[in-house]
């Protein structure tokens, strides 16, 4: 599930509008607002198939890989709706949730006591 807050108001999606505009949102989610938007965002990219994501614009971004076996992508976003900040990051996950209590209904298996997970994460910087 993925969030979108605007004006003080929640809206639960099922699929996050990544490219476009959702009806309520008088701006598109592709491209950076200012922080009297009043906007924030938790989405979720599921199932992707290659384990990359871009943030920035041409000569300065910022590249993040990770290894297969993680598919899914939170994307975080605010534009001044939370104490004034403009900030959008990026997070691949085990479990495409909002919560455990979410995670753990989604099929996300807990780790047991003294279980360990590992997986590989890079980062490259473009200018």
């Amino acid at each position: 599930m993925s969030y979108l807050g605007y004006q003080g108001k929640t809206i639960a999606l099922d699929r996050a509008p990544f490219a476009g505009s959702h009806p309520e949102l008088p701006f598109r989610l592709d491209a950076i607002q200012p922080p009297d938007a009043d906007f924030a965002a938790k989405l979720i990219a599921k199932n992707l198939r290659a384990g990359t994501a871009r943030i920035g614009q041409p000569g300065q971004w910022l590249d993040l890989s990770w290894d297969s076996t993680i598919a899914d992508l939170g994307i975080w976003i605010t534009y001044g709706a939370w104490q004034g900040h403009t900030e959008v990051a990026i997070e691949p996950t085990s479990a495409p949730a909002n919560d455990l209590v979410e995670a753990i209904a989604s099929g996300a298996r807990p780790l047991a006591p003294g279980e360990r997970r590992a997986w590989t994460v890079g980062m490259t910087v473009g200018a």
